[in-house]
């Protein structure tokens, strides 16, 4: 990029940011920021729609097309928020687990790279993030190893993450055990002898298996998880 502070956007991006209908495009989030940005893939840099979401997310869109098409996301839990780097007033890094994603702005105002880390920050320190939809403990076996053991785990629901832990987290921060993306989920009441149970079947091919104590726990959970069938 020779001098991104020249970078103004296409007119198809400018006119995608205005008329289209971007809360529709997503499930069970918000739109809390959007622009656009120009990512760096190999050697080439790609002009992008972004949506900073409430999830919280970064998804992005090709908004040269008629309807703007989804090209992919920067996702990360919520406990474990991306490392933002500040490279100029017009460049900077989002660096998640395994990889950094190198991004550019227009270079001035709320469309520069200082705005954007600005917005990011304030979604980090929990002034934007999702509030807890519901905690307490379950018992889960899954999702994907042999073990037919049920661990007691807390878990905390927060916006369409379920992260669960082996004791509840303190004031200090606690890495989880795990975390349940459950907007992509199936949820659903399951049959077990002499348990309160349901399942959490993942788009990426492994299920949760959940007990709780009573069938009105379990109500309450499938109550607050997002696209839960309810109990018969």
């Amino acid at each position: 990029m020779a001098s991104t502070k020249k970078l103004v956007g296409s007119a198809a991006s400018r006119r995608a940011l205005t008329d289209y209908d971007w809360d529709a495009a997503l499930s069970n989030e918000r739109v809390v920021a959007k622009g656009i940005l120009w990512k760096r893939k190999g050697l080439f840099w790609r002009e992008r729609v972004f949506l900073l979401t409430s999830a919280p997310r970064l998804v992005y869109y090709d908004a040269s097309k008629k309807v703007p098409e989804r090209k992919g996301c920067v996702e990360w839990p919520a406990d474990t928020p991306p490392k933002i780097r500040r490279r100029s007033p017009s460049r900077f890094d989002v660096c998640v687990a395994g990889r950094d994603y190198h991004l550019a702005a227009k270079g001035d105002g709320d469309d520069s790279a200082d705005a954007w880390i600005t917005r990011l920050s304030r979604v980090f320190s929990g002034d934007l993030s999702p509030k807890v939809g519901r905690q307490g403990w379950i018992y889960k076996r899954g999702g994907g190893g042999t073990s037919s053991a049920y661990r007691r785990r807390y878990a905390i629901l927060r916006g369409n993450q379920l992260f669960y832990y082996r004791r509840p987290p303190a004031q200090q921060a606690v890495s989880p055990q795990g975390v349940v993306r459950v907007l992509s989920a199936t949820v659903a009441p399951e049959d077990m002898p002499g348990k309160a149970a349901f399942t959490m079947a993942t788009d990426s091919g492994r299920t949760f298996y959940v007990c709780v104590e009573t069938a009105e726990e379990r109500a309450a959970w499938l109550a607050v998880l997002p696209e839960a069938d309810p109990c018969s």
